[in-house]
């Protein structure tokens, strides 16, 4: 009887234990996972101040003061932001960084944060285009010291210090008298190309400046005008491609005015008129000013562009945190201008 009950206990035991396995190794891989994350972000923080001093040695600069982390994806247009920030920065003996440009992996812009974060950055500058997981890290950031400006994308509801940005409302508006320049016969579909991985409300702003501006130019006429929003995946280069180019696989849906308040998404409808023999038939308003739009405006393919001081976003951002850190105020809100570019500005 002893002998069974023995057994009995020890088919318990072997019971819990292979119970709490899964839970013990899921536990260990976290543990692992968090271990690492915070090796790596140590060691590309070490490497990345290590290349910056030695650029600074080598340009004869003299050591920086305060260490601020531009968080924004990798592209021609934050580029240009970066440049700018980065030389407000020398000014104020402040090192401004874009840690997207330094790493060969493409990390999310969470995932930077995350480094930026675990690096102990002095302020952070970023595109929080996912407002609300956004939100929970700029607080972390804000809480543990960090001094957070978000940039063209806000994110209000968080503790961020100041947000730097063009008028979204203004911006629609601009793309609205655009379309009306020219004459409108009546029944035209305009399209507006938004993405749907950006949780903030600046691209419904936009949506509302362009239908106001355009209706009310309109007036009252017979004829419908229809403004539509169509949505694409931008966190997925190639599904936000497939997207934009399935507009043009039927007659029914191709529009006669598309909107891009979105530089990739220029570039992708740019390409796609060309491939599908549009060019001439649908009038294409973008946004930016890289090679590729200055190219399709100078052809005649898009009929013209929206360009953002990127100058004032970038200086405007390290002013911000610098005044807050100094301060301990800073402006709620920056706003930098717009302009139109189109073939005859291009000419001037």
């Amino acid at each position: 009887m002893k002998d069974t009950n023995q057994t009995n206990d020890n088919n318990i035991k072997n019971s819990d234990a292979r119970g709490k396995s899964p839970l013990v190794i899921t536990v260990f891989i976290s543990i692992t996972v968090m271990l690492i994350t915070t090796v790596i972000s140590s060691l590309f923080y070490v490497n990345t101040t290590k290349k910056i001093t030695d650029e600074s040695n080598q340009s004869g600069n003299v050591s920086y003061e305060q260490y601020y982390s531009l968080i924004c994806e990798n592209n021609e247009f934050n580029r240009q932001i970066y440049e700018y920030a980065k030389a407000k920065g020398d000014e104020l003996n402040i090192c401004v960084d874009m840690l997207s440009m330094r790493t060969s992996y493409e990390y999310s812009v969470e995932e930077l944060f995350e480094i930026a974060l675990e690096s102990k950055v002095d302020g952070i500058i970023v595109e929080s285009k996912d407002a609300q997981n956004m939100k929970v890290l700029i607080d972390k950031a804000c809480s543990n010291g960090i001094d957070v400006v978000t940039l063209l994308c806000d994110s209000p509801d968080s503790m961020r210090r100041s947000s730097v940005q063009v008028s979204a409302y203004n911006l629609g508006k601009t793309y609205g008298q655009q379309v009306v320049s020219k004459e409108m016969k009546g029944n035209e579909k305009i399209l507006v190309i938004n993405d749907s991985s950006n949780s903030d409300t600046s691209q419904n702003l936009i949506f509302t400046g362009i239908q106001d501006t355009v209706l009310s130019s309109l007036g009252t006429t017979e004829n419908t005008i229809s403004i539509t929003q169509y949505s694409f995946d931008g966190s997925d280069t190639f599904a936000m491609e497939e997207d934009i180019r399935s507009i043009f696989l039927s007659e029914d849906t191709i529009p006669d005015v598309i909107i891009c308040p979105d530089d990739q998404a220029t570039e992708v409808v740019y390409q796609a008129l060309v491939d599908y023999n549009k060019v001439g038939t649908v009038r294409l308003i973008g946004y930016h000013n890289s090679k590729t739009i200055i190219d399709g405006i100078s052809k005649g393919v898009i009929e013209a562009s929206i360009v953002v001081d990127v100058k004032g976003l970038g200086e405007y951002a390290v002013e911000a945190l610098s005044e807050y850190k100094a301060t301990g105020f800073a402006s709620e809100y920056y706003s930098v201008d717009a302009e139109l570019i189109d073939i005859y500005s291009l000419k001037k």
